[in-house]
């Protein structure tokens, strides 16, 4: 195996542990069920159902509100940096 892959792999696992711990502070995951949800293709997902996270409260005109999504197999952990008082 190549030495770039190694190191690659190593950061990838050091990636993934540091952003991947859901600490007791962090809100709950909550969990939507769509059940059966037709893609474009016609293919189905059977029982597909997502998981998500919100933070903090709408305001009145529910402006707000930022929808973020992970890549496949990506986790919002890694942007947790971004959310709260005085961040983006």
């Amino acid at each position: 195996m190549s030495r770039f892959a190694i190191l690659a792999g190593i950061a990838l696992l050091v990636v993934t542990t540091a952003t991947g711990a859901h600490t007791p502070s962090q809100p709950p995951h909550q969990l939507f069920s769509e059940g059966d949800l037709k893609l474009e293709s016609g293919e189905v997902i059977k029982d597909f159902s997502i998981s998500y996270v919100t933070h903090g409260t709408l305001n009145a005109r529910k402006s707000n509100a930022i929808l973020v999504v992970t890549a496949i197999s990506g986790n919002h952990h890694r942007i947790d940096f971004m959310i709260g008082p005085g961040t983006a």
